[in-house]
């Protein structure tokens, strides 16, 4: 789920899914979907009818995004400066599978795909991947899990992640590893003594 002020409303993106439990696992019989909700004050909140998707057999609900990234949707407001109206709200989602999708919207309820090819391959991705606008090093910063080491965060930060360049961003300027057991910059050795969190490593390459 992912919340977030945007002028006098408060947005909210969650994932609706339907899954049925048993003794020998579970099964989801139905995809799973990205909805939305919207409050004047953050404690009273409204379901929306969209007419976006169609959901059994009807578009009177409130799901913004249905098919690949429903899993892990995560809109956040853009605050960049010169970012154009119609993408003031961007977000992230995808899996190690196909990799990491970029999306944009206008009113933060109808999205588009801004490249149909993902826009950073490397990583998990399996929870929220969680990206904003830096203002004061003038990049955008996006953070989410891998696995080159146990415990291991990547933390990434680039211009061109909501580019319409026709690459993804395998190596990412600024690329650090997080190790999240001990404390410290896996990359960097941790701390005086200790190795580096097995597998860690860095692709530094340049984007800009």
């Amino acid at each position: 789920m992912k919340v977030f002020r945007d002028g006098d409303l408060y947005r909210m993106y969650y994932r609706g899914s339907d899954v049925i439990y048993t003794k020998d696992g579970f099964s989801t019989p139905r995809p799973e979907v990205a909805c939305y909700a919207e409050s004047p004050d953050g404690i009273h909140w409204t379901r929306p009818d969209l007419g976006l998707f169609e959901f059994n057999g009807s578009k009177k609900n409130n799901i913004i995004w249905m098919g690949y990234g429903a899993h892990n949707f995560a809109p956040f407001l853009d605050e960049n400066p010169d970012c154009p109206a119609d993408e003031r709200i961007k977000a992230l989602a995808g899996s190690s599978r196909r990799g990491l999708w970029a999306f944009a919207s206008a009113d933060g309820k109808k999205f588009r795909k801004l490249r149909d090819k993902a826009v950073i391959d490397n990583g998990f991705f399996d929870s929220l991947n969680l990206a904003f606008w830096d203002s004061v090093s003038g990049l955008y910063r996006e953070f989410h899990r891998d696995f080159r080491g146990k415990g291991v965060t990547s933390v990434q930060e680039h211009r061109r992640i909501f580019s319409t360049g026709p690459e993804p961003l395998s190596g990412l300027r600024g690329s650090r590893l997080w190790d999240a057991t001990r404390g410290c910059r896996a990359d960097q050795g941790c701390r005086s003594g200790q190795a580096n969190a097995p597998g860690a490593s860095v692709n530094s390459t340049q984007t800009r």
